[in-house]
C-alpha cells in the first residue's frame, strides 16, 4: 500500500482526527519526521538513515552529531557476540521509542506482538516499554466533561473523583458516582491526543515508504502500520470499546465466574466511557504467593477457560488481557477490563485452526501444511512445496519431544507462522492477535500455578470445535446458510423447466455452438485449396508447353507459345514455392 493510500485510509477510518493548528498540516508532519530522525541519530542509529536513504529535509543536521553505534559485547564465541549486539541495539531502540512517545511507544509494544518480524533477541527490551504518563490536571478534565456533557453534566453524577484511578498515553480513568449511587469509572480521553496520533501516524507512513522502497525487510512495512494505525483507531474511539464491551459481557452472562463491566450508555460519547466499576484488584498488584493453592488453581482454570473459550468457541476475543487488565474479584471470580483492542476468528478460520493443532499433535505434517496455507494468505501452491514441509517436519518433531512442562502452544504457532512467513504467507491479522492473548496467558497461568497445561485447556476446546461442526444446531446453520443462498434459484427452477420444454415443444429452441480455435484451422484449408489450384495450373502448363514444343519444330510462331507456356509454368512453380515456407514460418 502506498504511502498516500495508507494515509486516506487512516483519515477515512477517523475523520473526527483533523484537528485546527495555526501550522500548516505538511510543515507539522515534516517538523515531527526531523523530530523523529533526531531522536533516533541520539542513540546511535544514524546508519538507517543511510540505508533507508532519507532525504535530507527529514535528516536535517542531525547526521552530524551521531555518536557510534560501536558497542562492546566483551568475548565470548561469535554467535554470542552477535546477540549481545542484537541485545544492545534493541536496548537503544526501547530509549529512543521511550523519548518519542506517546504514539512509538504502542508502536514498540505492537511489534512485540509481532516478534515474526522482530530480529533474534529484540523482543524482550521493547516487552519492557511502559505507557505511564503524568496525569491531565483536573481542571483540564472538568473543562472536558462539561464541554463534552453540556449542562447534564452535574445531573447526571454526585461525585467525580479528581485524582485519576490510572493514566495512560491516550486515556485517563477516574472513579465517579452516579446521581443514583451506581458507583462507575470514567474513561476519558486525553485532550489532543487525537491530533498527536494523527500527525505521528502521518511521520511513520512516511518513514515507512522510504524503509519500503529502498530495503528488502521481507515483509511490508505499509501493511505492517495499516493494522497499528487501525488498532489506533479504534482505542480513539471509546464507543467502539464500550461496544466491545457489551458485547464480551453478553458472551458470558452465564458464567458468573467470569465478569465484565456493565456500560452506562446514557451518559457514554465518543470521547468519554463510562463503565460499571469493578470492586477489586487488579492482578499487577496481587500477591500471588499469599493467595491458597486452591484459589491459585481457580482462578487459573476460570481465566484459562474464559480466554480459550472467547477465542475459539465465539471468535470474540479481548486481544489484550495482560495482568493490568484483569481484576481478582470476591469469590475468586475474574473481571477483564480495558475492552479497547479485540480480535475475530471466523467459524471458518476457528474449525482450521482446531484442525490443524490437532494435526501437529497427531503428527500429520502433510494435514498440518494443507490445513495452514488455507487458514493463512498462502499461495495454492505452497500447500504441495517440498521444502516447508521439511520445515514443518522439523517443527513437529521439536514439539513431538518437548515435555508437557516445557510445551507452549504460543511458541508452536509463533515459529509456525514465521515459517510460513519465510515462505511469503501473509498472516492475517486477528490471527496474530490470538497468538499474543494466549501467550499473555500462558504468562499468567506459569505465574498462578506451574503445573497447570494450558496446552490441555486448548486441546479440549479444539476438540470440542471439531465435534460443533457435526452437531445437529451446526448442521442445521449450514442447511439454513445454503437455503438462504440458493432458495431463489430453487424458487425458480420449476418455472425455468416449464418454459424450456414449452419451447422445446414449438421447436424454438435454438443451440448456439461456438468453438474457439477454428480460425487457424479455416485460414489453412484455404490456402490449401489455393494452392493445389495452383499446382494443378502449373503442371497443366508444363505439359501442355512440354507437347506444343515438341510438336512445333517447323513453325516457330507455336515454338515461341510453348517457351511462353514453359516459362508461366516454372513462375507459377516458383510462387507456389515461396508461397509455401512462408505459410510454414
Amino acid at each position: 500500500m502506498s504511502r498516500t493510500a495508507l494515509r486516506s485510509s487512516i483519515l477515512a477510518g477517523c475523520p473526527a482526527l483533523v484537528v485546527k493548528s495555526p501550522i500548516p498540516s505538511k510543515l507539522r508532519v515534516v517538523q515531527r519526521a526531523r523530530e523523529v530522525a533526531a531522536v533516533f541519530v541520539k542513540h546511535g542509529f544514524s546508519d538507517l538513515a543511510d540505508h533507508f536513504q532519507l532525504p535530507h529535509w527529514i535528516r536535517g543536521g542531525s547526521d552530524e552529531s551521531a555518536p557510534s553505534t560501536a558497542v562492546d559485547t566483551g568475548g565470548g564465541s561469535s554467535a554470542e557476540r552477535t546477540a549481545g549486539r542484537a541485545h544492545a541495539s534493541a536496548e537503544r531502540l526501547a530509549r529512543a521509542i521511550e523519548e518519542l512517545r506517546p504514539t512509538f511507544v504502542k508502536l514498540g509494544q505492537f511489534l512485540v506482538s509481532r516478534e515474526d518480524l522482530l530480529p533474534e533477541g529484540w523482543a524482550e527490551p521493547l516487552a519492557r516499554l511502559q505507557d505511564d504518563v503524568q496525569p491531565v490536571p483536573w481542571e483540564e478534565i472538568h473543562e472536558l466533561l462539561v464541554e463534552r456533557l453540556g449542562e447534564r453534566h452535574e445531573a447526571l453524577f454526585r461525585h467525580i473523583d479528581p485524582d485519576p484511578l490510572a493514566a495512560g498515553s491516550i486515556a485517563q480513568v477516574h472513579r465517579a458516582t452516579l446521581v443514583d449511587g451506581t458507583r462507575v469509572v470514567l474513561k476519558i480521553l486525553r485532550p489532543g491526543v487525537r491530533g498527536v496520533i494523527q500527525a505521528d501516524l502521518e511521520v511513520l507512513s512516511l518513514l515507512a515508504s522510504f524503509v519500503e522502497q529502498n530495503a528488502n525487510l521481507g515483509f511490508s512495512p505499509s501493511e505492517v502500520l495499516e493494522q497499528f494505525a487501525q488498532d489506533r483507531m479504534e482505542e480513539l474511539d471509546l464507543l467502539h470499546e464500550g461496544r466491545a464491551t457489551d458485547r464480551l459481557r453478553r458472551l458470558f452472562r452465564d458464567h458468573d465466574e467470569i465478569v465484565f463491566p456493565e456500560v452506562h450508555w446514557q451518559v457514554t460519547t465518543p470521547r468519554i466511557l463510562v463503565l460499571e466499576e469493578l470492586l477489586g484488584t487488579p492482578f499487577t498488584q496481587v500477591d500471588v504467593a499469599s493467595l491458597p493453592l486452591e484459589s491459585r488453581r481457580t482462578l487459573v482454570r476460570r481465566g484459562s477457560l474464559a480466554v480459550v473459550e472467547q477465542c475459539l468457541q465465539h471468535g470474540f476475543f479481548h486481544a489484550d488481557p495482560h495482568a493490568g487488565n484483569l481484576i481478582l474479584l470476591e469469590g475468586d471470580r475474574i473481571g477483564f477490563v480495558d475492552c479497547g483492542i479485540v480480535g475475530y476468528l471466523s467459524q471458518e478460520q476457528r474449525d482450521l485452526l482446531a484442525e490443524m493443532i490437532h494435526a501437529v499433535f497427531d503428527g500429520r505434517v502433510r494435514q498440518v501444511q494443507q490445513v495452514a496455507c488455507r487458514l493463512v494468505d498462502a499461495d495454492p501452491g505452497l500447500e504441495d512445496d517440498r521444502a516447508l514441509q521439511r520445515s514443518l517436519h522439523g517443527l513437529m518433531v521439536d514439539f513431538d519431544q518437548a515435555t508437557l512442562e516445557s510445551l507452549r502452544v504460543t511458541s508452536l504457532l509463533q515459529r509456525l507462522f514465521r515459517i510460513l512467513r519465510q515462505h511469503e504467507a501473509r498472516i492475517p491479522a486477528d490471527l496474530l492477535k490470538l497468538v499474543k492473548t494466549l501467550s499473555t496467558l500462558e504468562s499468567l497461568a506459569a505465574r498462578l500455578d506451574p503445573e497447570f497445561s494450558v496446552v490441555e485447556e486448548i486441546t479440549r476446546q479444539t476438540r470440542a470445535t471439531l465435534l460443533s461442526r457435526f452437531s445437529g444446531e451446526a448442521l442445521r446453520r449450514r442447511a439454513a446458510a445454503l437455503l438462504g443462498a440458493y432458495g431463489g434459484l430453487l424458487e425458480e427452477l420449476p418455472h425455468d423447466v416449464r418454459a424450456l420444454l414449452d419451447r422445446l415443444r414449438r421447436s424454438e429452441l435454438e443451440l448456439k455452438l461456438s468453438h474457439g480455435g477454428l480460425d487457424r484451422l479455416t485460414a489453412a484449408l484455404v490456402f490449401a485449396s489455393r494452392l493445389l489450384a495452383t499446382a494443378v495450373l502449373v503442371s497443366s502448363l508444363l505439359v501442355a508447353g512440354s507437347i506444343v514444343l515438341l510438336a512445333s519444330r517447323d513453325q516457330s510462331w507455336l515454338h515461341t507459345a510453348a517457351l511462353v507456356a514453359l516459362g508461366c509454368a516454372l513462375l507459377f512453380g516458383g510462387i507456389v514455392v515461396v508461397r509455401h515456407f512462408r505459410y510454414d514460418q
